[in-house]
């Protein structure tokens, strides 16, 4: 947090870390304590942060479960799979390498002096260019690439989506350099796309990346962008998809044109003290005439239960085209007198956005 003040990130991860560190120590209260503040601080610095205020609406409704059940002696491995989620949802965890590391081990990444401030100091386009991607096993694109300055630091914004072209996707380490107009590299930043928990992309499906990061360069020399692929996971041993039937219900006008399918697979069942937890993938393809430029959704099993809600398309990332898809990890828990398997899953649209 000192070495990023500005940025709701980096708290959002520490969060999850410590409420999962809780749950290992028996649920402790100090844990917990820190991981509420952090989140909230986290909110406080960024209102639009989804991940920060998904955390806080996920850890209310993980703990009145737990106030339910206080004088129960242990808790079975559903309740951490569900808090896991929470942790997992952050897609980037180089945000904690950096987080954590000080100017001795990463000067590329932390700030030794102040940028003196220059009269024009508004976002520009940079161009971006991708190397070290083998373009017939993953399909790459940058969508959004600028650099400019928040609050008199320089930042650069870079946003893209990924799509496997033949065999299923699981996760990327990437590089991302700036160059001045002579070629020099200013700035080498590594992070990641998707993570081991995140739910394999099978060819044709598309995966959003954005990357937000204050590089210890002047705006005004950058000229250049270049995302590197180090190294890609694949999953060649993942099973044929089975899918699911899902009913897509608009909680608001739908405009015309627009049309949105579902579906969800490998629906896994656990069963947590006093109730059940399904974890499942949803993906959601858009199947109109527009693109979303916004979407938030909620996923139940029925109208008894708590829905699960998340922003699937925000601002900060790029649309999601016509005839794309998109998946995402959705958990939902049940009482356990009842039977969940038979149950058809609802896909309600919340809020939405389009061009």
């Amino acid at each position: 947090a000192q070495l990023r003040p500005r940025d709701s990130r980096p708290r959002t991860e520490l969060a999850g870390i410590y409420l999962q560190r809780s749950l290992e120590r028996g649920y402790r209260r100090n844990d917990r304590q820190k991981a509420l503040r952090l989140a909230r601080k986290a909110l406080e610095i960024n209102p639009s942060d989804q991940e920060a205020r998904q955390f806080l609406h996920s850890y209310r409704r993980m703990n009145a479960d737990f106030r339910s059940a206080r004088y129960r002696k242990y808790v079975l491995p559903g309740v951490i799979v569900l808090v896991l989620l929470l942790v997992f949802a952050v897609r980037q965890k180089d945000w904690i390498i950096n987080f954590f590391q000080g100017p001795q081990s990463t000067p590329d990444f932390v700030r030794t002096e102040k940028i003196p401030s220059r009269p024009d100091h508004r976002p520009r386009r940079i161009p971006a260019l991708i190397t070290g991607t083998d373009k017939t096993a993953l399909d790459m694109e940058i969508t959004h690439s600028e650099t400019g300055r928040h609050n008199e630091i320089p930042f650069v914004d870079v946003r893209g989506r990924l799509k496997p072209v033949s065999v299923p996707f699981q996760s990327a380490d990437m590089l991302l350099r700036g160059r001045s107009v002579s070629g020099e590299e200013l700035f080498s930043i590594p992070f990641t796309i998707g993570s081991e928990t995140s739910p394999p992309l099978r060819p044709g499906e598309t995966l959003p990346f954005a990357v937000y990061r204050y590089p210890p360069a002047d705006d005004s020399e950058l000229s250049e962008i270049e995302l590197q692929t180090l190294k890609a996971r694949f999953r060649e041993d993942l099973p044929p998809v089975v899918p699911g039937k899902a009913e897509i219900v608009w909680d608001i006008p739908q405009p015309g044109g627009t049309s949105l399918k579902a579906e969800v697979r490998n629906p896994r069942f656990f069963e947590a003290y006093d109730r059940q937890v399904v974890l499942m993938e949803l993906a959601i393809t858009n199947s109109g005439t527009s693109n979303i430029k916004e979407l938030a959704v909620e996923v139940s099993l029925d109208s008894r239960w708590q829905p699960y809600r998340f922003s699937a398309v925000s601002p900060q990332e790029p649309v999601l085209e016509r005839t794309e898809s998109r998946v995402w990890n959705v958990v939902l828990n049940y009482p356990l007198s009842e039977n969940a398997a038979d149950k058809p899953v609802t896909v309600r649209i919340t809020n939405a956005d389009w061009e």
